[in-house]
């Protein structure tokens, strides 16, 4: 009982705290340029969804994820899109070397 009243209070107080500081500068639609980042970041979604599942899907939801979090329309989101999705393709061919998963023809 005292854990449901304490989580209650805590997300009255975080709602009210909830909301633009008075004089935050405002965002001009500006997207952070930094590619390589975005290369180390991609490769997390394959890696981790790749371990559990089929390293395709892993591979297939790195790209969605990617793509999805850079849909701005802007130079900079594009970069950091290609970026991205070279760090997907770099953790999917790593998923595939980690679990010897490479078929011989």
């Amino acid at each position: 009982m005292k854990q449901a009243i304490s989580i209650v209070l805590l997300l009255a107080i975080s709602s009210l705290c909830w909301g633009e500081l008075p004089n935050a500068p405002k965002p001009q639609n500006v997207v952070e340029h930094d590619p390589g980042a975005w290369f180390v970041t991609g490769m997390a979604a394959p890696v981790l969804i790749g371990c559990f599942t089929k390293p395709s899907i892993g591979l297939a939801g790195g790209i969605a994820i990617d793509v999805l979090a850079n849909l701005q329309n802007s130079k900079n989101a594009h970069q950091n899109m290609i970026g991205a999705i070279g760090g997907s393709v770099a953790g999917y061919l790593l998923i595939k070397t980690l679990k010897k998963d490479w078929r011989k023809h």
